[in-house]
């Protein structure tokens, strides 16, 4: 009997990016969504690019977590860095930086799925504490998104206090 599936999706999981320390290299539009989404979480996001797109600053005016400095990669950026996105469009830059990454056991996204990964982000949706989160490997993150939007509008007020009544009853069961 086999326990362990040849095809490995990944294991899901909801990273907890409050105060973490994530390096982004790449200032243009991918770079930036990637920035945004960490730091709203609540990461410490240093970016890192030699040229930045023009709606850079505009679009993180409202992230102070979010700071952007304008060089070229070194390895030295990595130092302190819990988490990195290599969102370059130079494959083999990407590909260095994740391989750096892997010399110092750092998790590393690269966003053009070409130069190896440690993890892909998911399309998701929040309503109160119920997350819906939608993955295709990285092959298509706009029908991702797309769909799990379709599934977060179908999420009714009812499904929403029924959660609400089973948080209670869990926290209840563990106070006893």
């Amino acid at each position: 009997m086999t326990l362990v599936k040849e095809n490995k999706m990944g294991l899901a999981v909801m990273l907890h990016m409050q105060n973490k320390n994530v390096l982004v290299v790449g200032g243009g539009i991918i770079g930036l969504r990637k920035a945004i989404t960490v730091a709203k979480e609540g990461a410490k996001v240093l970016c890192v690019s030699t040229e930045f797109c023009e709606v850079f600053d505009k679009e993180t005016a409202n992230y102070p977590m979010i700071f952007p400095k304008k060089k070229a990669f070194e390895p030295s950026d990595l130092c302190d860095m819990d988490f990195v996105i290599a969102a370059t469009d130079h494959e083999a830059l990407n590909q260095e930086i994740y391989k750096a990454c892997q010399r110092q056991h750092i998790w590393c996204l690269t966003t053009d799925r070409k130069s190896g990964s440690d993890v892909s982000f998911m399309a998701t949706r929040r309503k109160e504490n119920l997350t819906i989160a939608i993955s295709t490997d990285g092959k298509s993150p706009g029908f991702a998104k797309q769909y799990v939007e379709q599934l977060s509008e179908s999420i009714q007020d009812a499904d929403i206090e029924k959660l609400r009544m089973a948080i209670k009853k869990r926290e209840e069961t563990f106070k006893t």
